[in-house]
């Protein structure tokens, strides 16, 4: 398991806990897009969501462009 990926295992054990103790839920929460801008996930409520981890700016992913 490489290290950003156990690292974005803990950021979404931490917002599950974290909504679980505060009666938050994840729509709550915003991630920042590549372009800086805030991404609120409340936009997403009522759909099924796939979160992927990728090198963004690597030269070597152009698998992800359509993503």
């Amino acid at each position: 398991m490489t290290n950003k990926f156990a690292l974005v295992l803990v950021l979404l054990f931490s917002v599950a806990s974290s909504a679980i103790s505060q009666e938050e839920s994840v729509h709550d929460f915003s991630f920042k897009t590549i372009d800086g801008e805030a991404m609120p996930m409340s936009q997403y409520a009522g759909k099924v969501v796939l979160l992927v981890n990728t090198a963004s700016k690597c030269g070597y992913t152009p698998q992800y462009e359509g993503l």
